[in-house]
């Protein structure tokens, strides 16, 4: 056979071989193809009690990773606990007394506070005077302005036991602003003290007396008449005073419903009003009388004689 013909056997038979070569790697490719035509990673068999793998998003972040969202229902952790506030109660000053978680002082019927050694005592006054908050015990003596809120501060050694607390402005201890301080290692905050929340539009139980007491000082009316005084349906008469009682600081509104040009006087405070016809003036009781009973009169020639007089009395 010669050299030219040895040549195209050879043509003939190697065709065939390599088109079975590249079928034969074709086929080991196609066995890594999924159904859908996309690479699939080597497939690693479930182990019974391992992990579930964490598939991998494209673009995103691994399910379960940082910025995933929670499982529904998923409880978050726990924030710390806020530490228990300070121990802190109030006692409201009104004219003329105390209140404290529902009580309010009378002459002769002084109130307890019970309260823990530390505790913060915030002393708002809705009164119309000056008041003061002390308890000589504790060399505590904490002056209260008028529509202002302050703080006195119980010692954190104070002892248990029982102190008197007070008033110092001159009178108002004895017109009843006075009580007893509990000491008490066990005390804690009475319901519905500073800082609790009450019901909406409710009125705390301690606030309902001072505001009650407050509106009834403000002011009051008295008129004067030919020839005569006349207040909350008394009338004086010849020889028949009245009596007007107020707090301190209390504003008394003066009428004249006369024909004649009257006068408010009280010697004893240093008030003396005139009262044109047809006007309304105002006399002002000190902020610090003292409680008591005081003469008022018309300093009109005459007009105390007939019947222009009367009491008032301070408490």
């Amino acid at each position: 056979m010669n050299r030219s013909t040895l040549r195209r056997v050879f043509t003939l038979f190697s065709i065939p071989l390599m088109a079975l070569l590249i079928l034969t790697a074709c086929g080991g490719d196609d066995e890594e193809v999924s159904e859908a035509g996309q690479d699939v990673a080597t497939r690693i068999p479930n182990v019974e009690g391992a992990p579930a793998l964490t598939p991998f998003v494209e673009g995103g972040t691994p399910a379960g990773g940082e910025g995933a969202a929670s499982p529904v229902g998923a409880a978050s952790p726990a924030p710390n606990a806020a530490p228990a506030a300070a121990s802190s109660i109030e006692i409201i000053g009104f004219d003329i007394g105390w209140t404290f978680d529902g009580q309010s002082t009378t002459p002769g019927n002084p109130i307890t506070v019970t309260a823990a050694p530390g505790t913060t005592i915030s002393l708002p006054n809705e009164g119309a005077s000056l008041h003061n908050f002390s308890v000589d015990a504790f060399g505590i003596s904490v002056d209260m302005p008028t529509g202002e809120t302050v703080q006195a501060q119980i010692p954190a050694d104070a002892a248990q036991g029982e102190y008197e607390f007070y008033c110092n402005v001159p009178g108002h201890k004895q017109a009843g602003m006075v009580g007893t301080l509990v000491i008490d290692p066990n005390a804690a905050a009475p319901a519905g003290g500073e800082g609790a929340a009450s019901p909406a539009g409710a009125t705390s139980a301690a606030a309902a007396p001072a505001e009650a007491a407050a509106a009834e000082v403000a002011a009051v009316d008295l008129d004067g008449f030919d020839i005569g005084w006349s207040f909350d349906g008394q009338s004086t008469t010849p020889g028949n005073p009245i009596t007007l009682t107020v707090a301190p600081g209390t504003t008394v509104n003066l009428v004249n419903s006369g024909a004649a040009l009257h006068n408010f006087a009280v010697d004893a405070l240093g008030i003396d009003v005139d009262m044109p016809v047809g006007e309304t003036v105002q006399a002002q009781i000190p902020a610090d009388a003292a409680p008591g009973a005081y003469e008022f009169y018309c300093t009109v020639p005459g007009h105390k004689q007939a019947g222009m007089v009367g009491t008032l009395v301070i408490q």
